[in-house]
């Protein structure tokens, strides 16, 4: 397929956290034609976070992973039946995604970052050689191992279920 081909074009707009503090299900619209006829107008229930866009391309065009949430992010489902990614099955009453996780380009206060976890593959994509160089060394301190659901929000490292303290008694993030 030519890379400015627009046959296969989609678009997604989705909205940011309700504010709620229930269970949060964020809207989504997904235009284009690269999504299949027999979709249009539908709903899917599949679980899929910000981090499932980042996937799905790197899915559909068979790129790199980043290493972190984008590995165990789900691939919209259209997308994985052609690729044969599989899909994870979460209990959305279970979760809120209602605070968001401050990354490294919020202008605020900025959330510690984990490690890559370099080793992990998925659908036979690994993690992009310059981020393998780059963490290699300290991949040991990795407390990502492929979670379908991203941090709820940003909590104190102490506390976090996937917080791994190095043998050099760094916290497992950067």
């Amino acid at each position: 397929m030519d890379f400015y081909d627009l046959k296969y074009n989609f678009c997604d707009t989705g909205f940011d956290e309700t504010g709620s503090t229930k269970s949060n299900r964020v809207f989504t619209i997904v235009l284009g034609n690269a999504l299949p006829k027999k979709l249009v107008g539908k709903t899917d229930s599949n679980f899929y976070t910000h981090y499932s866009f980042i996937s799905t391309v790197e899915a559909n065009w068979g790129l790199h992973t980043l290493g972190r949430w984008d590995v165990g992010a789900n691939v919209l489902d259209f997308v994985a039946d052609k690729t044969g990614d599989k899909l994870h099955s979460v209990d959305i009453n279970a979760i809120q995604l209602n605070s968001s996780y401050p990354g490294i380009f919020n202008n605020g206060n900025v959330a510690k970052q984990p490690v890559p976890n370099t080793n992990l593959v998925v659908n036979g994509r690994i993690a992009f050689p310059a981020i393998q160089m780059q963490w290699a060394s300290q991949v040991h301190c990795t407390g990502y191992f492929g979670r379908v659901v991203p941090p709820l929000k940003a909590y104190n490292s102490e506390d976090s279920k996937w917080v791994l303290r190095c043998h050099d008694g760094h916290i497992g993030f950067r």
